[in-house]
């Protein structure tokens, strides 16, 4: 599951009901950051680093026996468990799991910021600082608040390569294209195509098909089989074969297109269904031998990534 920011602030946190300054006082200890589990999400030194940054800008590092644990769980090469914990007194106050694809752990640390950001917001008896030596009376200081946090935005560039069998009548087409997808989880997806078919038998001669397409659609990234819809528009074009007169014909073409991917680093493969509306035929000078234009395809499309960045953007 793809982690997103603005999905983390919408679901909210786990607190249980109660006020921690009423809790039981064990021995004072200033606060505990605990970080254990697997390091190929996030290194432990690095992780431990990043909270004690967070808990010094929300003034919580020296609460009295404040404890923030975080547990990070390998299930499997590409999926990680995350599991975040703030306690006082043994008591919880958050317990929040997430789960995190390999592809995502570079947003770990937004993941833990907006969390404790937004609980020690709501609840700022946990950060009860430890009592400090009485000191002369200062005016108070204006405190800049922290910049809300950022959103990453992915643009990549592919090339693609579409081989798709044709149907009523029976055939087979390839397409070479170029994409551009932006987004990370609601992904825009724009494409050219062009389009070439293998000759199609018309009584004893042949006629072949090229198309030249534009693309638009849209895809949901945040499972690892990643659904997608698109709709092509653009112009086909059919020309005889071995006839006394092979003649050209240019026409409209549209088709709407509902696919599934599956992403391997720099790549991904694709399966797809493609349904035009359309219904055009060939025929001979002598209109004695008429086939229809394919008007279905089934179909995979290979695509490699060769340009790939992150634009970062207010949230």
């Amino acid at each position: 599951m793809t982690f997103r920011l603005t999905d983390v602030l919408a679901i909210g946190l786990i607190i249980l009901a109660f006020d921690p300054n009423d809790a039981h006082s064990d021995p004072e200890s200033e606060t505990s950051i605990q970080v254990a589990g697997n390091d190929a999400c996030m290194s432990a030194k690095s992780l431990q680093d990043h909270l004690q940054g967070i808990l010094e800008a929300q003034g919580a590092l020296n609460t009295t026996n404040l404890t923030v644990r975080v547990t990070i769980r390998k299930v499997n090469p590409a999926l990680f468990l995350i599991k975040v914990n703030v306690s006082r007194n043994k008591e919880v106050g958050l317990s929040r799991t997430y789960r995190l694809s390999s592809t995502d752990c570079q947003s770990l640390d937004e993941l833990l910021q907006a969390t404790l950001e937004r609980f020690f917001t709501e609840f700022p008896k946990w950060r009860v600082p430890k009592p400090a030596p009485e000191e002369p009376v200062k005016e108070p200081e204006l405190v800049k608040e922290p910049e809300p946090p950022q959103k990453k935005v992915d643009i990549d560039l592919s090339v693609k390569l579409n081989l798709s069998g044709d149907f009523t009548p029976l055939g087979g087409s390839a397409a070479l294209g170029l994409g551009l997808r932006l987004g990370r989880t609601h992904r825009l997806l724009i494409s050219l195509w062009a389009r070439g078919s293998l000759p199609a038998k018309l009584g004893d001669s042949q006629y072949l098909q090229t198309a030249l397409l534009g693309a638009t659609g849209w895809q949901y990234a945040k499972w690892a089989w990643q659904p997608r819809i698109e709709v092509r528009v653009g112009t086909l074009n059919t020309v005889g074969l071995n006839f006394d007169t092979n003649e050209s014909v240019w026409k409209f073409w549209t088709e709407g297109v509902v696919g599934i991917d599956r992403s391997w680093q720099r790549w991904t493969l694709g399966l797809e269904v493609a349904l035009s509306p359309m219904r055009y035929q060939v025929a001979n000078a002598e209109q004695t031998v008429v086939s229809n234009v394919p008007w279905m395809r089934i179909g995979l499309t290979l695509q490699w990534y060769f340009w790939a960045k992150q634009n970062e953007r207010q949230g």
